[in-house]
């Protein structure tokens, strides 16, 4: 759905599945106005991205490797 959007955003709020958050990521920045927000739920994970990468989940890697992209 993202690439049929032909509007932009001041703002856009991230929650879904997260392995695709940097996918999400890729196709909703360019549809964000300067200056505008981009806003992601669960980076944090309850603290578990900042585990040694070899015990993490594939769900906190993939936010983990949001985070550092």
């Amino acid at each position: 759905m993202i690439p049929t959007l032909t509007q932009t955003f001041d703002i856009v709020f991230i929650d879904a599945d997260k392995r695709n958050y940097a996918l999400y990521f890729d196709l909703i920045i360019d549809k964000v106005k300067k200056g505008g927000l981009i806003i992601t739920d669960n980076v944090l994970w309850s603290g578990k991205v900042v585990m040694p990468e070899n015990e993490m989940d594939v769900d906190t890697k993939a936010i983990h490797d949001f985070n550092k992209k």
